[in-house]
């Protein structure tokens, strides 16, 4: 079993390697002011926990006042912080690191909004080619569908203004919604004008017709059946 001193020594160690990991980040200014702040803060309380692991001395001789059981909480609490500390450096990395590919591929989709939108593609689409991901059609659709969510935006600010309201993070998976919804509203119109009936709907189709119609309850006016 191992003495609390090399719980101790092995405590300090972890500590150590994390504070030199700190400090390496520190001196290559990857930092911003902020994270350097609190990185400092981090490495002066590791510091302060590790020196609690410590037998106390006074004039080279141990004395009693820092007990076995205060020792065995210091190590204990030195070697959490340091496990929560790599926990939310962790987090941190995977949040930065998903908030840059999703900011990367919003960028893409935006590019290919935009790319449908040209006159060449409008051309090349006559002629029965697709440039892009999506077609000058589903582009209009799109921003036609979602006109009240970006009217009173800013033009450079419409897309974040559509995620917004429709509680998306991406672009791409925005679009697809939006236009999977209007090719449904699209679908059930045409079958209600071949002759459709309310009583053969779904359960979803039925509340999509009643938000079309404006309707609050499915007994007020219905196609005929």
């Amino acid at each position: 079993m191992a003495s609390i001193s090399d719980k101790a020594y092995r405590a300090r160690k972890v500590a150590q390697n994390r504070i030199a990991a700190k400090r390496e980040a520190i001196e290559s200014g990857v930092y911003t002011r902020k994270e350097q702040a609190e990185a400092k803060a981090e490495i002066r309380e590791l510091q302060r926990m590790m020196q609690l692991t410590k037998a106390q001395t006074k004039s080279g001789k141990r004395i009693k006042s820092r007990t076995t059981e205060k020792r065995e909480a210091a190590i204990a609490n030195l070697l959490s912080k340091t496990e929560t500390m790599e926990t939310v450096r962790k987090t941190r990395a995977t949040v930065t690191k998903l908030r840059t590919d999703i900011a990367r591929s919003n960028k893409i989709t935006q590019e290919q909004l935009n790319l449908a939108s040209l006159k060449s593609s409008k051309e090349a689409e006559k002629e029965g080619k697709q440039v892009g991901k999506y077609t000058s059609d589903e582009v209009k659709r799109f921003y036609r569908a979602t006109q009240k969510l970006w009217e009173n935006a800013p033009e450079h600010m419409r897309n974040e203004a559509i995620m917004q309201a429709l509680d998306f993070v991406s672009l791409e998976d925005a679009v697809a919604h939006v236009l999977n919804e209007t090719q449904k509203r699209s679908d059930l119109i045409e079958k209600i004008r071949e002759g459709y009936s309310y009583d053969e709907m779904t359960e979803e189709e039925q509340d999509l017709y009643n938000s079309l119609a404006g309707k609050d309850s499915a007994d007020e006016e219905k196609p005929s059946e």
